[in-house]
């Protein structure tokens, strides 16, 4: 009896002991690759934060963002939005710079000045032109305007002032000739009144505009979507890397779909709208935008394949593949957009080359 006794209640401890505790059964999921709701949630809004900050980042460091300031002259504030981005002469008359004239009308002389253009990377003097009253410019910049807001892009006559309620004021206008795709211009403008004068930008440089051919809301919105949705899940799959990889190879696999679409297909359509090529890239080029693109697709790549399909996506070496790509995809981010992009050769074109046919990459 004594002998039954301690038998019974010795097996079924055991037994209790296994299941009361699923982390020793063998068929139960660790607590390591479990993950909870309170996790997830964390991780998809430090997800959602990376992919705003890296949106923002790129927007905020870009070379086709304005130059924007402003600048004291006879006393009075004037805005200004230098433009470094322009659509090519296809679809553009000219680019247009805003300034008001706080004095026009006050008893006082008109604002003037002048803006100083060249071909970028040229040794040819600066061309000087005079700033003109807006009225001047008569139909030809509204008839641009409304050209451009049609065909359902970015007005190409821009309010360098910022300011929406400037335009009810008195402006003087600076005019760029419009250049081919992927042609530069540098240049810096003059505002004098009175005996002051004033050189835009303040800090002595010159600005650089670039121009594009028209590319499609309906081919560039959805690559701009998809590059940004493959970031986002491809972030989060690196912090569930890291951090707990309940879902880990679902958003790896929607990361690595994410820029197969935004990155190897919608982005070549879109530099061959804007510049005429579909890939300037390695190994047809130096352009980092398609390098970057590139890498980053192919290390997500990788990751997949470390993942594969089976059902344990939560070892080591799927973890540490992930890590990596995401780690790998948040270095590119800080590569600024556009860098060494499609750049028009203006030497081959006084050669007689076509415009289409200068165009190089990596400069």
């Amino acid at each position: 009896m004594t002998g039954a006794k301690q038998k019974n209640p010795s097996g079924q401890k055991s037994k209790g002991s296994q299941n009361g505790h699923g982390s020793h059964t063998p068929n139960a999921p660790t607590a390591g690759h479990r993950t909870s709701r309170a996790v997830r949630i964390l991780l998809w809004v430090l997800a959602v934060v990376f992919m705003l900050g890296s949106a923002t980042y790129q927007r905020m460091t870009g070379p086709t963002r304005p130059v924007r300031g402003s600048v004291v002259v006879s006393g009075e504030s004037i805005s200004y939005k230098l433009l470094r981005s322009d659509w090519s002469y296809r679809t553009n008359e000219a680019t247009h710079l805003y300034f008001r004239d706080p004095f026009r009308g006050k008893g006082r002389a008109d604002l003037a000045g002048e803006i100083h253009y060249r071909r970028f990377r040229s040794d040819e003097p600066f061309t000087s032109v005079p700033l003109v009253n807006e009225e001047l410019l008569g139909e030809r910049a509204g008839s641009e305007r409304q050209v451009n807001e049609r065909a359902g892009v970015e007005a190409a006559v821009s309010n360098s002032t910022g300011r929406a309620t400037d335009e009810d004021e008195p402006r003087i206008v600076a005019t760029l000739p419009p250049q081919p795709s992927a042609g530069k211009l540098e240049y810096f403008v003059t505002l004098t009144h009175e005996n002051e004068e004033h050189r835009l930008p303040e800090s002595g440089e010159v600005v650089v505009i670039r121009y594009k051919d028209h590319v499609p809301l309906w081919i560039l919105i959805p690559h701009v979507a998809m590059m940004f949705f493959a970031v986002l899940f491809g972030m989060r799959a690196g912090l569930g890397a890291l951090f707990g990889p309940t879902g880990m190879k679902r958003q790896a696999w929607v990361a690595l779909v994410g820029m197969t679409i935004g990155g190897m297909i919608l982005g070549p359509i879109v530099q061959k709208h804007a510049f005429g090529a579909y890939w300037t890239g390695f190994p047809f080029g130096g352009d980092w935008t398609d390098n970057k693109t590139l890498v980053m697709w192919l290390v997500w790549v990788v990751a997949a394949i470390a993942i594969g399909r089976g059902p344990r996506p939560e070892r080591a070496i799927a973890r540490v593949a992930v890590a990596i790509a995401a780690l790998v995809m948040t270095s590119v981010y800080l590569i600024p957009h556009s860098t060494r992009g499609s750049e028009l050769d203006y030497s081959k074109i006084e050669q007689g080359v076509r415009p289409e046919d200068a165009i190089q990459t990596g400069r």
